[in-house]
């Protein structure tokens, strides 16, 4: 009967586990751990340090839980005294399913056991709206235990400024989209890769020289420039400067421009018409930005008099 309950007793002190009080003195602990959300399918690796002020004999093992394994064993070593461990470990990638992975960071010595859990994170395919201005997706892309044994989980996020659903011009004739924005606001540095950006336009006669998309409308490619603020424009296309013709290839006569240029005489047809973005792009975790919008013109550049800003007056003797 004590047989029982003794072993009962340390397989549930092994689960828990503990840490040490800092206020009593020296502690031992995981520090520096850092580990990136893993794509699925592919391992990741654990790099991690572990303080050991008081220098005595200690055993560091990690272990693992998914949805299909539980505190599957990754790594067990017998140290002999040292005042600082380092070591990475590999996560093999069929344990990298898709879920949330615990990872169960031990050290157990005479006297002592310490556990510590960190979440490791999958990476994401995720759509968001910039219109809702300041996002964060509540999907880690870091998951950190930093120099003071402190646990810290680091986020995408992003700020877009000028997404409107209606966005409106004084007078008829070009739609610029440099005034659309997104700060990118990661707090580690991230390289941004896009992988496919466009606005979709009604399919009219003075857009047939780009792609046809879906019988309804044409595909004008765009382009984010910068590093930490992205601004939005078209990509590099040209116009006719007399017709404002638009083409994506240089005809003779045509001038290079980042602005969509609409034709002067077609106030009726442009004045107001429903525009769509679409984005994707990989960062940690992958991205599609969807935004549909009205773009409205106000008054006509040549019009009739007291409608457009310019008009003609014919006068008769």
């Amino acid at each position: 009967m004590s047989l029982r309950i003794g072993v009962c007793f340390a397989i549930i002190l092994f689960s828990i586990g503990f840490e040490e009080d800092p206020s009593i003195g020296p502690v031992r602990q995981y520090e520096n751990v850092n580990v990136d959300a893993y794509p699925l399918g592919l391992g990741t690796t654990v790099q991690f340090e572990f303080a050991n002020p008081y220098q005595d004999n200690v055993t560091l093992t990690l272990r693992l839980s998914n949805i299909t394994y539980y505190r599957a064993l990754m790594y067990t070593q017998a140290y002999q005294p040292q005042l600082r461990i380092s070591h990475a470990v590999n996560i093999p990638a069929y344990l990298c399913d898709g879920s949330n992975l615990s990872l169960y960071l031990i050290a157990s010595g005479k006297g002592f056991l310490i556990e510590k859990l960190l979440i490791i994170f999958p990476v994401k395919s995720l759509t968001i709206d910039p219109r809702l201005g300041e996002i964060q997706p509540q999907h880690p892309i870091k998951s950190i235990i930093n120099a003071q044994g402190s646990i810290l989980y680091m986020f995408e996020r992003f700020n877009f400024h000028n997404f409107l659903d209606v966005k409106t011009t004084a007078i008829y004739g070009k739609l610029d989209l440099r005034d659309l924005t997104m700060e990118v606001l990661t707090p580690i540095p991230f390289v941004m890769t896009v992988e496919t950006f466009y606005l979709l336009v009604p399919n009219h006669p003075h857009f047939e020289a780009f792609p046809l998309y879906q019988t309804l409308y044409r595909k004008i490619s765009l382009e984010a420039i910068g590093q930490a603020t992205k601004l939005f424009q078209f990509k590099q296309m040209y116009v006719h400067p007399q017709h404002k013709t638009i083409a994506p290839i240089k005809y003779p006569g045509y001038v290079q421009t980042s602005i969509l240029f609409l034709p002067i005489t077609l106030f009726a047809d442009f004045s107001r018409i429903q525009l769509s973005m679409f984005m994707q792009f990989r960062m940690i975790h992958h991205y599609t930005l969807t935004y549909s919008f009205t773009f409205e013109a106000m008054q006509p550049f040549i019009g009739h008099c007291g409608q457009g800003l310019y008009c003609v007056r014919v006068y008769y003797d």
